[in-house]
């Protein structure tokens, strides 16, 4: 059976980013991890959840969490903030390079993109593809594929307004889901 692994990128006594209204970010992805679970077993998928609901884990033990689910991939959740209140739209993370993940954020970028016409993509298309890429600790630590997905911006009104709204949040679930789903079911072939 394939294993898809979710890592809530915030928990506990890390709260990550704050709203414009004042939401962490760990109750957001709080909130949108299981609707992707329940979404991906759906479709036959096994699914690890790294963190508990609430629950602090340092990275070190995030890591080894994450080698001990022996996942076909990882898809850790986020929500991204900046001082400037102009910034807008969601952006799927690789580490560096050319890499397997590559494929794996495609796939989910081509899903989110039909999420909703208010939100933008945030791509770096320098490689050849869309993904951006970055040094992020689970995301160079991880030993399967694996991608961070930006919902979008919890410091821009706009961006906020729709990561807190229900339809939103099960169209953006919707949209990963299907995207490793296509990943997967394609490696299988």
């Amino acid at each position: 059976m394939r294993i898809v692994a979710i890592d809530e990128g915030h928990g506990g006594k890390d709260s990550g980013a704050v709203s414009v209204s004042g939401v962490f970010e760990s109750v957001i992805v709080e909130q949108y991890a299981p609707f992707t679970q329940f979404m991906l077993l759906g479709l036959g998928l096994d699914v690890k959840r790294i963190r508990l609901p609430g629950e602090s884990v340092a990275s070190d033990e995030r890591i080894r969490r994450i080698k001990a689910s022996h996942a076909d991939c990882l898809v850790s959740l986020h929500c991204n903030s900046v001082t400037s209140e102009k910034a807008t739209g969601f952006e799927v993370y690789t580490s560096p390079g050319i890499t397997p993940a590559d494929a794996l954020a495609e796939s989910v970028i081509t899903e989110l993109m039909w999420v909703s016409s208010s939100l933008r993509g945030r791509f770096d298309i320098r490689d050849g593809d869309r993904d951006k890429e970055a040094h992020f600790y689970v995301l160079t630590r991880s030993p399967m594929p694996a991608i961070l997905v930006e919902f979008g911006f919890l410091s821009n009104v706009a961006d906020e307004r729709l990561i807190l709204d229900p339809l939103f949040r099960h169209r953006a679930c919707s949209a990963i889901t299907v995207g490793v789903a296509r990943w997967i079911f394609g490696m299988a072939t």
